[in-house]
Order: structure tokens, then C-alpha cells, then sequence
């Protein structure tokens, strides 16, 4: 069995709700209309709970400061990556996004964990790229989205809805490990961690 070398987590909606700070700017913006709930969105694009918003007005946002100060860290999900690191863990940070958005989350990113690799694949939103293009080889990856986990390469894969709604259309059909709270994210890499040694 391969030793796991690397914890790599996916960005939005892993290490925080991308939904709810989109919702929040959404709700802000668009006052008329019915207010966004993230935990009632099944999908991708948002669609069901913010009718009014375009792809252009996602990119915008996505690529905004403004969503780097509503986005909030889970909660346990900063002393779960601590704690892996501390224990020797390569700590990773995979993630799909435009050259605006890499850039504010490497900012974001580096004043929280300033030990962790940010390994972005900069895509446009219509683009075919993927985290595939990502050797994960001996590392354990978790991501919101079930077909960035069936692309991958990484030996273990966990399925992360905040919600544990796994009939979204990003979600639907995942077999594997599933997560849908840190704690059980967090126990579920220990149990994978056991397994390995």
C-alpha cells in the first residue's frame, strides 16, 4: 500500500460555504428578489436559489474582494489541517479558478496557512480544464464536486457537503467516503490514516 504523503483539500466548499458568501452578496445586491438559502441549492449554477445572477455576475463575484470578506472558514476546519500538518503531513490546496480568483485566495490563504501548497489549475468557467491535471498520487483528496474526485489520481477520496445533501447535481451518485460535518471529516482520514500504516 502507498503511504499517504498529502492531505489535499478542495477550496470552495471544503475549507468554507462559497454558497452562502455567494448568497450573501446575492441577497445584498437583489433586493427584489426571493432570498438565496445555499443549504436549499441543488444546482451547479446556482440557479434555483438566485435567479437574477448570470454566469457573468458569478465570475464577478468569484473574482471579487468582496467574497474573500464574506467567505468564512468551517468551523474545525482550520485546527483539522493544523493538526495534519503537525503530525508531517504535506498539506495541499487544489482548486479550479480563474487568474483574479487564484490570486486572492493565495493572499487569503497564505495569512491562515502559510505551511500549505496551493496548486491551482487557472481555468476559465467555460473551460474543459480540470484538477486532473494534478498528480495526487499518494495523498488523500476531498472535494465538494464528485467529478473532480472520479478524474483524480489520489489513492483515497471524500465526498464534502456541508449540507450532507448528496442529491445536488455535483454530488449525486458519489460511492465512496462521504463527509458531511469536519468531525466526520476528520474521522474519516483518521480511519483512512489507520488503514495505511
Amino acid at each position: 500500500m502507498n503511504k499517504i504523503k498529502n492531505i489535499a483539500f478542495d477550496l470552495d466548499g471544503v475549507l468554507w460555504s462559497a454558497g452562502d458568501a455567494v448568497s450573501l452578496i446575492y441577497n445584498n445586491e437583489f433586493k427584489d428578489s426571493k432570498e438565496a438559502d445555499f443549504s436549499k441549492c441543488l444546482r451547479w449554477d446556482m440557479k434555483d436559489i438566485m435567479p437574477l445572477a448570470t454566469m457573468e455576475w458569478m465570475e464577478e463575484v468569484f473574482n471579487s474582494s468582496e467574497f474573500f470578506d464574506n467567505v468564512v472558514l468551517f468551523d474545525g476546519i482550520k485546527e483539522l489541517i493544523y493538526n495534519l500538518h503537525d503530525k508531517g503531513y504535506n498539506i495541499l490546496f487544489v482548486s479550479r479558478c480563474g487568474v483574479k480568483n487564484a490570486r486572492y485566495k493565495l493572499s487569503y490563504l497564505d495569512k491562515i496557512f502559510p505551511f500549505a501548497i496551493h496548486l491551482p489549475v487557472v481555468a476559465s468557467w467555460d473551460s474543459i480544464l480540470d484538477k486532473d491535471l494534478i498528480n495526487l498520487k499518494n495523498s488523500i483528496f476531498i472535494d465538494d464536486k464528485k467529478s473532480n474526485l472520479d478524474s483524480s489520481n489520489a489513492d483515497y477520496k471524500i465526498l464534502f457537503n456541508e449540507h450532507g445533501n448528496y442529491e445536488v447535481e455535483w454530488a449525486k451518485d458519489w460511492e465512496g467516503f462521504r463527509a458531511d460535518s469536519i468531525d466526520n471529516l476528520e474521522w474519516i482520514i483518521a480511519l483512512i490514516l489507520e488503514q495505511d500504516k
